[in-house]
């Protein structure tokens, strides 16, 4: 929190705790691989060990291509942390120790791509892109993947050759040759190689995560481009490998003799006379002796024929194969998908561990070939149909539920299916009604729809993934979802949702890339139509069509009988936007509502005069559902009606960052605050504490005002939505009103004095002790006022049950007392009596928040659930050091850990006493150098000091590894993530608590994604 920041003399009078701080592991960069890979004897080496690979080219891996959304304008954009580590916890679980990405991607005027590429212009870079590279590589470390990555395209399709040849209105050709054009792309392998990883702050030509830099990807380079470019790689970095990317011709010979180019490799796909295996076994021989070799690409081919492929490469001893090629889950739910325009309309993308989806080119059993010739050929098997590597399944992330017709989560690497449970309350009992649920089944939209719900009724789901007779733990739980109506959903997989057809309708499967990647349409002829039935009357129904004429004749009809039909007016939606390179098919979104009861069918037809056909690629309908009898409307007897007392929840572990500060008026009420929340839960977080605040005047002010009373901050109904979003997430609430000074007074030291009368004085009142404010001393001639005092309770009382009554309204599962409220603590009557008001309209956990240094002072910790720390804890400097001194330089992640060591015994005794959990409700620091020194200090108070991701990132990692697991500690409401987030490309320049898109929110992702810890009990608090 933005907390007014104290002298250094005041922390150490307050004494106890005034200390701490943290960071991360992933901010003291360490390579995951002990060696950078070498070449002996024409053959790849790691150490003293012979590297031997069978694996995967992953094209989305730096750069996606494929983020498909219905009525987008482009499929490009940059990939996340959940896709990248999916990707490359898949290769690992196949036993690959090396992936292959695409090019750097250039840009391409009239393409699609707009400014998602990593080169803009000559020398002109998107940080961006090379953020989303720095984190493949962070992750690759980690899984322990080697990246191969070729610097520049042949092709058109990500921007290359043509590309930097256009910036400088020159032609294709001329790259190879022009001085210019050869300098402008010198420019970017500098740029690349010389690149300091944000996230790790080591450099890319430090990282042993890098196998080799490949010059490009299927050039006709002449040799003297490639002598010029491989030996300018080397000059910039001699611990990397060079490729020669002259891959389609075979074996490039004048590479066999240049020093400079380390390995060489071929690509391998079906044509007239072609025969891979005697191609493979030609290039081996061609380079044996001379320089290490291995097929960078092969596919498009029958299985039988990739298992040839890959005998070849294992019995002639190349040194690796990677297959064409491997796409990951998606963020959104179920995978990324890539027809393959050169597969015969048959060949797609593989997805691990394979599915129904990819039975027409036998994706199953390629994977699983895959997987053996990986055991093979590092000799630790040879089992042709080897299983896949024992790996326990880590739970899915369930994603947040607008509708129970429309669920979908981030997927499991491994899982081949999910069961879908549902139950009344967020404890169960737990009712699956999707059994193996395929997140490959459909392409790019909702994964599950549950048309078994009733109106009315609320809902909890979750989801756990299945592999085999394995099942994984399950995922995070989100609802209460509100159901007001039903949804029927047809994918158009075949005839079984449909009520009839008329006319020429068609299931169509083939040329899926101009569908957006739907594999299931069905099409209409002119003069074409389809029928629905429904259990319930039909209130509104959504259509989505591709079609390749500017003008769509689609009428949508609904009915009492099937007989008499009522034309409903439609809504067309469809965005301006090309056919692009693949030469997509317009989609259209088409909407209807129903306003007249007892409609139960729905037609959806084409014009008998249209000019061509359109495909249906989803149908949605919303009704009513089934009619319910007597016995199952009455479900509670007349006893039941009566509202029982809830018992009061047991506290559990937070996994929580605080939202929401200070909470002005609309801050809560925009698209913002929802992306805000979106992205906050994104971090794995399971509580969100929404933190607001309205004002006094001054510090010595008792008036003031709140809801409508305040228009300067948020409303109630801003609450709730805040609330309702965070509930589509599955966040538990902590609801955290605030009274703060309009006078930037700290709220810790509110206070009330007035000048003493001449009847004191007489009596002998010369002044009174004051311990508050930044000058705390004696005041003479003054006197505590206490009809301020009174005039401030009765304020705060009003205040407080106030949102007392709208947590309990909300079902808000923990409420916040105050904040760092210390000249009032003392009052632990008034404190008391406004508990037990507080009670008696609230039935959730209460907390208190106290500042760091006081947690001893409290003599009312039994009247609330659990003990509330603004924990702040400075890291006190070392030696003669001084504490200003000590700012100059990042602070070490063992010298943090070691302080907050030594603060765990007083706490756990704290606990112990008062037999409360302790809460972090407030911890955290600033992205500032010297923020470990003074934790609780805004940057703005230090203007001059550098920015520091890493300080920031060790303090995180070192309170989340000191406490973590702890019997007596509840966890943490990490400070803080506003309702209007930065753009993430700015997080660099950002001087604030938050931490998105810094380093510290790869640290908090991490041990966000542990087990959640069970109070009371011992937990392991292993780092990630």
């Amino acid at each position: 929190m933005l907390i007014r920041q104290v002298s250094l003399c005041v922390v150490v009078a307050a004494g106890f705790l005034a200390a701490a701080a943290s960071a991360s592991n992933a901010a003291e960069p360490a390579s995951g691989f002990e060696n950078f890979i070498t070449t002996h004897d024409a053959q790849l080496y790691d150490g003293a060990q012979r590297l031997r690979f069978v694996s995967w080219n992953i094209p989305n891996l730096i750069a996606i291509e494929d983020a498909l959304d219905f009525l987008g304008e482009s499929p490009w954009r940059w990939p996340d942390e959940f896709e990248i580590a999916d990707a490359l916890e898949s290769v690992r679980q196949m036993g690959g120790s090396v992936a292959r990405t695409y090019v750097i991607t250039v840009r391409r005027e009239g393409s699609d791509m707009g400014d998602t590429v990593h080169v803009l212009g000559p020398g002109e870079f998107n940080e961006e892109a090379f953020v989303a590279l720095d984190r493949v590589l962070q992750i690759a470390n980690e899984k322990q993947v080697r990246i191969i990555l070729p610097l520049v395209d042949n092709w058109k399709w990500m921007g290359g050759v043509e590309q930097y040849a256009a910036f400088r209105g020159k032609e294709a050709e001329e790259f190879w040759t022009d001085r210019q054009l050869i300098d402008d792309f010198k420019a970017t392998v500098r740029h690349v190689v010389n690149r300091r990883n944000t996230l790790t702050g080591q450099l890319y030509r430090d990282d042993k995560a890098i196998l080799a830099w490949e010059t490009g990807n299927e050039l006709d380079a002449p040799p003297e481009w490639t002598a010029e470019i491989a030996a300018y790689i080397k000059q910039l970095d001699p611990n990397h490998l060079v490729i020669d990317g002259r891959s389609l011709h075979g074996v490039p010979e004048p590479s066999l003799d240049d020093p400079n180019v380390d390995v060489v490799t071929t690509h391998h796909y079906p044509g007239p006379g072609r025969n891979l295996v005697e191609a493979v076994k030609t290039a081996v021989a061609t380079a044996r002796g001379k320089k290490a070799y291995f097929v960078g690409e092969v596919g498009f081919v029958p299985l039988d024929e990739a298992a040839r492929v890959f005998d070849a490469v294992i019995d002639e001893d190349a040194s690796g194969a990677l297959y064409w090629s491997l796409r990951f889950h998606r963020r959104e739910g179920g995978f990324y998908w890539h027809d393959e325009p050169a597969g015969g309309n048959t060949f797609k993308a593989y997805h691990w561990p394979g599915f129904d989806s990819g039975d027409a080119y036998r994706e199953r059993e390629l994977l699983q070939t895959l997987v053996a010739a990986a055991r093979r050929i590092e000799g630790s098997g040879d089992d042709r149909t080897a299983p896949p590597r024992d790996q326990p399944l880590a739970p899915a992330r369930l994603l947040p539920i607008e509708h129970p017709g429309r669920i979908s989560w981030q997927g499991s690497a491994g899982a081949s299916g999910y069961d879908v449970q549902r139950a009344p309350t967020a404890t169960g009992p737990w009712e699956t009604v999707g059994v193996d649920v395929s997140d490959a089944a459909v392409q790019y939209r909702p994964l599950f729809c549950d048309d078994s719900v009733r109106p009315g009724e609320s809902y909890y789901y979750r989801v756990i993934a299945q592999r085999a007779d394995v099942a994984g733990p399950p995922s995070n739980c989100v609802g209460p979802i509100a159901v007001d109506k039903v949804v029927f959903v047809d994918e158009m997989q075949d005839r079984s949702r449909l009520a009839s057809t008329a006319g020429r309708a068609s299931f169509r499967s083939d040329h899926a890339r101009r569908s957006q990647e739907d594999m299931h349409r069905l099409e209409l002829a002119p003069g074409a139509s389809v029928d629905y039935e429904m259990p319930g009357d039909i209130s509104a129904a959504s259509v989505w069509v591709f079609a390749d004429q500017p003008a769509l004749s689609c009428s949508i009809a609904v009915s009492a009988d099937g007989e008499v039909w009522d034309l409903l007016a439609v809504a067309s939606t469809s965005p301006a936007r090309s056919g692009g390179d693949y030469g997509y098919l317009r989609p259209v979104l088409l909407n209807v509502k129903a306003t007249a009861t007892g409609r139960r069918f729905l037609r959806i037809a084409n014009d008998a005069e249209a000019d061509g056909s359109f495909q249906i690629s989803r149908v949605e309908i919303a009704h009513g559902g089934a009619k319910q009898t007597s016995s199952s409307v009455n479900r509670t007897s007349a006893a039941d009606a009566a509202p029982a007392a809830k018992a009061r929840p047991k506290p559990e572990f937070v996994k929580g960052v605080s939202w929401g500060w200070v909470g002005s008026c609309g801050d809560y009420a925009g698209e913002a605050a929802a992306r805000s929340i979106d992205e906050l839960a994104a971090t794995g977080a399971e509580w969100i504490c929404i933190a607001f605040a309205t004002t006094m005047p001054a510090f010595d002010n008792p008036h003031f005002g709140w809801g409508v009373e305040n228009p300067r901050m948020v409303s109630d109904d801003e609450i709730r939505r805040a609330i309702a979003l965070a509930r589509q997430h599955g966040l538990k609430v902590i609801l955290k009103p605030v009274v703060n000074c309009d006078d930037n007074e700290w709220r810790a030291w509110i206070r009330f004095y007035r000048p003493t009368t001449a009847e004191e004085q007489a009596a002998g009142l010369a002044g009174v002790g004051n311990p508050w404010g930044d000058n705390p001393g004696r005041l003479e001639g003054m006197t505590v006022d206490h009809a301020k005092w009174d005039a401030w309770w009765d304020n705060f009382r009003g205040f407080l049950l106030h949102y007392a009554e709208l947590a309990a309204e909300q079902d808000v599962e923990l409420f916040c007392l105050g904040c760092e409220m210390s000249s009032t603590e003392s009052a632990e009557a008034r404190w008391r009596a406004l508990i037990g008001e507080i009670r008696a309209r609230y039935d959730g956990l209460l907390t208190y928040d106290i500042n760091h240094g006081r947690e001893t002072r409290l003599t009312w910790w039994d009247a609330v659930d659990v003990i509330g720390v603004s924990a702040y804890y400075a890291i006190p400097p070392l030696g003669d050091t001084t504490a200003e001194e000590a700012a100059q330089q990042t602070t070490s992640l063992a010298e943090m850990k070691a302080h907050l060591a030594a603060l765990k015994p007083e706490l756990a005794a704290i606990s112990a006493a008062h037999g409360k959990p302790i809460l972090f409700i407030e911890t955290g620091v600033t992205n500032v150098r010297g923020c470990a020194r003074y934790p609780w200090t805004h940057p703005d108070a230090k203007p001059d000091s550098p920015l520091d991701e890493t300080e920031q990132a060790n303090y995180y990692a070192a309170m989340l590894d000191t406490f973590w697991g702890e019997p007596w500690f509840m966890g943490y409401a990490w400070w803080d993530w506003p309702a209007r987030l930065y753009d993430r490309r700015q997080a660099g320049e950002d001087r604030s608590f938050c931490i998105y898109g810094k380093a510290a929110e790869s640290v908090l992702r991490q041990w966000y994604a542990k087990p959640t810890p069970v109070l009371g009990a011992v937990n392991e608090a292993t780092a990630p």
